[in-house]
This record gives structure tokens, sequence and C-alpha cells, in this order.
């Protein structure tokens, strides 16, 4: 509830305490020579501005919970957006680290052949230098 309204409320339960007050007065000032009607009457009014007062005050609680409850859900909701663009990035970087994965592969396997080929061509040197020598001789 915003301040406008909860104003509203209190304005609206300070006029009913005073109308409360001037309708205890005049029930007094009327009554008062009845005895116990006057008492009974004095009662039922009470108990009626009572009756009154509560419900304000209940309209009160019920529309503070309501807000309470609209901003709850205005935060699941954002907390839920944010989830789902976590969720949405988190399949995007799984996506690419299996595609650095697959390139690193790759690379190892590349280098794994160039090391083969370069211990081929040392292999072939030193053979050919081994005939070389046998051949000089």
């Amino acid at each position: 509830m915003n301040r406008k309204t909860e104003k509203k409320f209190i304005l609206i339960l300070q006029l009913t305490a005073v109308c409360a007050v001037i309708g205890i007065i005049l029930l007094i000032i009327t009554r008062w020579r009845s005895g116990p009607s006057a008492a009974f009457d004095l009662l039922a009014y009470v108990v009626s501005i009572s009756a009154l007062v509560m419900t304000t005050l209940q309209s009160i609680s019920i529309s503070r919970q309501v807000k309470i409850t609209q901003e709850g859900a205005e935060k699941i909701e954002g907390a839920s957006k944010k989830l789902e663009d976590l969720i949405a990035s988190d399949k995007l970087m799984t996506r690419e680290l299996k595609r650095d994965i697959k390139l690193d592969e790759e690379n190892e396997e590349m280098v794994r052949n160039l090391y083969k080929e370069e211990n081929d061509i040392e292999q072939k040197i030193e053979s050919l230098i081994t005939e070389l020598k046998r051949i000089r001789k």
C-alpha cells in the first residue's frame, strides 16, 4: 500500500473515532435517564464502532499483504529471468568449451604427427650419415 492510501485509511480511522465519541456523547445525553436500556444502547454502539475499526484495520493489513506478495512475486520473476539467462549462458559456454576441446585434440594430434615426422626425419638423416660414412671408407 502506498503512503496516500495508508493516509486515507488513517483519516477514516480518525473520523470514525471522532464520530464514535460524538455518538457516545449523544447517546449518554439522550438516554442517560432510561437506565439499563441506555447501557445496552451504549454497549451496542461501542461494539458496532469496534467492528468498524477492526474491519478498517483488516483492510489495511490485507492491502499491505497484497503489496508484499506482489513485491515477492516481482522478485521471484526477476530471479527466474536471471536463472533462465544463466542457463542460456551456461549452454553457450558449454558449446564453446566443447569446440575448444575439439580444437585442442586436433592440435594435439597435429603436434604428435609433427613430432613423429621429425623423429622419422632424424632417423633418415642418421641413416644417411651412416651410409655416407660407409661409402667414404
